[in-house]
């Protein structure tokens, strides 16, 4: 787009030259702010529809974040130290003998397949991972209370609790 202000020196203003007649005042200021921008006015009118997308964007991120922090505030909540999908490591002593009998280590590795939340405590939800177990739909519940106790993060954790089958 072709400039139609210029900065005068001596009047220190910007200026119009219509034909001739030269303009200057707030209203050929305000013209000069908007060619400085560069921008012609299709791209304005475009940076205004990113601008309120982005806004109402902005508004509904905020919105989630309140109902976030309202439930937390309620204790509708919980955090976890691990998640649906984590392999965590059981004690063999507390699953199903007929599944475990074949194995040898005294923790078996499990999948955490569901988290629930009751009235009164947090359960794991796991699935060991033997052989006998892959075409069953044998799990079982653990209180999350059992986390470090029967129910293991990592395999190193779970052989040093365990020692080897001594609990």
């Amino acid at each position: 787009m072709e400039r139609l202000t210029y900065w005068n020196e001596t009047t220190n203003r910007y200026e119009v030259n219509d034909n001739g007649t030269i303009h200057s005042g707030s209203i050929t200021d305000r013209l000069a702010e908007y060619e400085g921008t560069g921008l012609e006015p299709s791209e304005i009118f475009e940076l205004q529809e990113k601008y309120e997308a982005l806004e109402d964007g902005a508004k509904n991120a905020y919105s989630l974040y309140r109902e976030y922090k309202d439930a937390e505030e309620q204790g509708l909540l919980i955090r976890t130290p691990c998640k649906v999908g984590d392999i965590v490591y059981a004690n063999k002593k507390c699953l199903l003998n007929w599944f475990m009998f074949m194995e040898l280590k005294p923790y078996v590795k499990c999948e955490v397949i569901n988290i629930k939340k009751t009235k009164t405590r947090t359960e794991l939800n796991l699935r060991p991972l033997t052989e006998r177990t892959y075409n069953s739909r044998y799990h079982k519940f653990f209180g999350i209370s059992a986390i470090g106790k029967t129910v293991f993060l990592t395999r190193a954790e779970a052989e040093a609790k365990l020692k080897g089958g001594a609990e």
